[in-house]
């Protein structure tokens, strides 16, 4: 692969990692809503519902390391061809997944105690 070649598929995964972001963010708003509601419903969320989310926080810390190893990738292969490519969406996604993934686990917290409520 030639070095075009090369940042022409890092840029285009930059903006896929970030769309991913972005799909992440709006699933986990869901999540939010559903367990608010479900408690102040007082309704029992499916047990099915909680795992999904609980499996959406285990591949959104899969998604944070895959974030860093791109930044080291950057770094290392993409950055001595000194061309125009940033990263930022790629810092942008970094910086929103722990705060998304506290927001995940807030929702899992209630979605969880409306199965002990009902």
């Amino acid at each position: 692969m030639n070095q075009d070649q090369i940042i022409a598929r890092f840029n285009k995964g930059e903006k896929f990692y970030f769309r991913i972001t972005i799909a992440i963010v709006t699933i986990t708003l869901a999540f939010l809503i559903v367990g608010l509601s479900a408690v102040k419903a007082i309704v029992a969320v499916p047990a099915a519902i909680v795992e999904i989310a609980t499996y959406l926080l285990y591949f959104n810390i899969g998604h944070l390391v895959y974030g860093f190893i791109r930044i080291f990738y950057y770094f290392f292969k993409i950055r001595p061809f000194h061309q125009e490519v940033t990263l930022k969406h790629t810092v942008i996604s970094l910086i929103i997944s722990p705060v998304n993934m506290v927001i995940l686990y807030t929702a899992i917290l209630l979605m969880a105690l409306t199965g002990c409520v009902a």
